[in-house]
């Protein structure tokens, strides 16, 4: 069933509509003007996040673990449950691109998520330029809240880890004997739990049967897996199979997975939570990484993002050997917080639930920084709900990943500095700098890291707290024409 999504455009009615009521005496007068004065009310605030659920994809190198922002990457989700899979302006797209390694997407917050009824998910990916590869990511999330994916991906030139124990199969010929312009990459990959074993991609192939040879081991479920996409790009997906399936004629592209299910591994459908605490009571937010180790084996790494702590944090599904007693979970600290503790052990990882505080790391000074963005001409402003990342100015490769709640972000920073912030703000990919010290606004004014073509200008303020910590009010101004919302 499709459900209705909310959007921002309904969001802005409402809260115009709000303030148009909002006196049953001024109902013909300008809602926009002071009824005392006669000026303008300049901005109206809302946040247009309406999303319950937000998937925050993280794309990388599968060895170094750093993003990958120096290509194109097309990625799209399948399932029954893609179709509520939505992006910032609660659009469904078939297929989203990304520059940048990371990418947000979010859940129709119409759809009830619950371990009655989940939301399934199998992400794919394509590099623009054709030299890098993945395996398909599958997901499972039982409840709402905020995700994150790891994607990884590895070069075509990389190192053949050993032969897949069968072979894909067109017309009944080898891939390369039918045509040698498909890629064929072999790398071993435990994931979903399953063994991937080979990649075949073919652009615009011809017409034909694919079937599979029969593996000399025995396996316990085995065949191949992926999707073709036709010229008008529409997506058919397909299961662990070894049954024929058809390229059909004016396909686009056509992608298969060589994989085989272990009966050693289970999923556990409902993850395992994180209790998240700073340690001196702030409402900070970070993004984690962690491992988890069956004996010395690594089975599975993610990220955990905190919005804002304290907070517990769902995984969403994982896959584990079921045969394993011993199970060690590492968690990892990032450039604002140490958390303790880094290991714990355990005889089981479904469903268990673990206490972490976090640290602010030394010489750090708490901050309270509250971002808005405004319209030329216009009366509404927001305060966004989003993910981003910081770091010192011209220093990109120590960031930290953090999110704003409607406009407010509480992070861990050295004083006297000027730090730059990259954010997508309603599906629109902004970056600009801040100071924390008063004394540099006007350096950073001066010096204005931020795209003009879409930004007029950013006014600064500083504000010393009660508490003794600082708030830096940030506040963007589009150009006319230029609005994002």
């Amino acid at each position: 069933m499709i459900r209705n999504t909310k959007n921002i455009t309904s969001i802005i009615l409402v809260a115009l509509l709000t303030l148009s009521f909002s006196s049953c005496n001024d109902l013909f007068n300008n809602p926009l003007k002071d009824k005392e004065t006669g000026e303008d009310i300049t901005l109206i605030l809302v946040d247009p996040n309406v999303f319950d659920t937000r998937l925050s994809i993280h794309i990388t190198d599968y060895v170094s673990g750093e993003y990958i922002d120096d290509t194109g990457i097309l990625f799209s989700f399948s399932g029954d449950d893609a179709q509520y899979v939505v992006d910032a302006g609660g659009t469904h797209r078939s297929f989203l691109k990304t520059n940048s390694g990371k990418a947000e997407v979010f859940i129709d917050p119409n759809v009830e998520i619950s371990k009655e009824n989940p939301i399934e998910l199998t992400l794919f990916s394509d590099a623009t330029d054709e030299d890098l590869f993945a395996y398909p990511v599958e997901v499972t999330y039982t409840r709402d809240g905020h995700y994150d994916i790891i994607l990884p991906m590895f070069p075509s030139t990389t190192e053949s880890t050993e032969n897949a124990p069968f072979e894909l199969l067109i017309d009944n010929n080898a891939v390369n004997e039918y045509d040698p312009n498909w890629d064929v990459i072999n790398k071993n990959v435990q994931q979903n739990g399953k063994t991937y074993h080979s990649i075949y991609r073919g652009n615009q192939p011809q017409a034909a049967t694919v079937t599979n040879t029969t593996p000399e081991a025995s396996l316990s479920n085995w065949g191949f897996e992926g999707y073709h996409v036709s010229t008008n790009e529409e997506q058919f997906v397909f299961d662990l199979t070894q049954q024929a399936v058809n390229i059909p004629e004016n396909t686009l592209q056509f992608k298969a997975f060589l994989s085989s299910e272990s009966t050693n591994y289970t999923e556990c459908k409902n993850g395992f939570n994180i209790n998240i605490s700073e340690t001196n009571g702030l409402n900070g937010t970070g993004n984690f990484n962690y491992e988890i180790l069956a004996g010395n084996t690594v089975i599975k790494k993610g990220k955990i993002g905190a919005i804002e702590m304290p907070q517990t944090v769902n995984t969403g599904a994982i896959f584990y050997p079921h045969d394993a007693n011993n199970y060690t979970l590492n968690i990892y600290g990032d450039n604002q917080y140490n958390l303790s503790p880094e290991s714990q052990n355990i005889n089981n990882i479904c469903e268990q639930t673990f206490n972490l505080k976090a640290t602010p790391k030394e010489n750090l000074e708490a901050y309270k920084v509250v971002i808005s963005f405004y319209c030329k001409d216009s009366p509404i402003g927001i305060a966004p709900s989003a993910t981003g990342e910081f770091n010192l100015k011209n220093d990109e490769q120590n960031s930290s990943t953090f999110s704003f709640n409607e406009g407010v972000a509480t992070l861990q920073l050295l004083p006297d500095e000027i730090y730059s912030i990259n954010a997508s703000i309603v599906g629109t990919e902004m970056e600009f700098d801040f100071p924390t010290n008063q004394d540099k606004i006007n350096q950073v004014i001066e010096e204005a890291a931020y795209n003009k073509d879409e930004i007029e200008y950013i006014d600064y303020t500083f504000e010393e707290g009660e508490n003794g910590m600082n708030t830096i009010k940030v506040k963007a101004y589009f150009h006319g024409g230029k609005c994002p919302f």
